[in-house]
């Protein structure tokens, strides 16, 4: 009987080794899972897509606005300041308030004219297109019943002045010609005068105004008379016709 329970003994021994062994290899393979799994969670089960971060949108972009050119501006200055001063009476004012017109050239010695402006609401630094000044012949001094052809020159006044009391004696000194016309029709006559008007943008010289001087070769004795506002005694026909500056930029 001791041997039939031996081999039971033995067969129940044989068992136990054997199924611990299955423990043991199961423990085994179950730990290293676990060293697994976080690999396996963070890539993925097999054949299963890893989600990725979105690409991000780059922002559409805004074009800038091509901008047109400023348009051109014109503008037309009225003279604040006019007179004429005359040689054969030097001591004599013919500013815009005691003058029937402004006379320019050669009758009774010379006649020189003066117009000034103000040209404050052209800012500084502007680039001038053109400028003009425009005067509006009706009349003229001398014998005869031709009229004469008259040569006039715009130079810049260098000194100051006033119309209210510049004279032939006190008369400012000229600077440069800018512009030289000549005329023997009624009507308009223009002075180019953009060169100058932009010095004075420039402030390369101060704005003191311009003035008119006949040709010393004219011939007779004349003198062209550009109207005034007032028209005077002299009845000029248009007295809308001030001097004045044109001026483009």
């Amino acid at each position: 009987m001791f041997p039939k329970y031996r081999t039971s003994v033995l067969l129940v021994s044989v068992i136990l080794l054997f199924g611990s062994g299955l423990i043991m290899a199961n423990a085994q393979s179950s730990n290293n899972l676990l060293l697994y799994l976080p690999v396996l969670l963070k890539q993925g089960a097999p054949g299963t897509p890893v989600p990725t971060s979105p690409v991000p949108t780059q922002a559409p972009t805004t074009q800038a606005p091509t901008l047109s050119p400023t348009p051109g501006q014109s503008v037309e200055l009225v003279a604040v300041e006019y007179a004429w001063v005359n040689e054969a009476s030097p001591s004599t004012n013919n500013g815009s308030f005691k003058a029937n017109g402004i006379s320019v050239g050669k009758y009774n010695g010379s006649r020189d004219g003066l117009v000034k402006f103000d040209i404050s609401t052209i800012p500084t630094g502007t680039q001038i297109v053109s400028a003009g000044l425009y005067m509006n012949y009706q009349l003229y001094a001398g014998g005869g019943t031709t009229r004469p052809a008259f040569t006039i020159t715009a130079h810049r006044v260098s000194t100051d002045w006033s119309d209210q009391s510049v004279t032939w004696n006190s008369r400012p000194t000229y600077g440069e010609a800018y512009f030289t016309t000549t005329f023997y029709q009624y009507g308009s006559v223009g002075f180019g005068v953009t060169d100058l008007v932009q010095a004075w943008i420039d402030g390369t010289y101060p704005n003191y105004g311009i003035v008119l001087e006949g040709s010393a070769n004219l011939s007779g004795n004349y003198a062209a008379i550009f109207c005034i506002p007032t028209g005077g005694i002299w009845g000029c026909r248009d007295l809308t016709g001030t001097p004045y500056l044109k001026v483009e930029y």
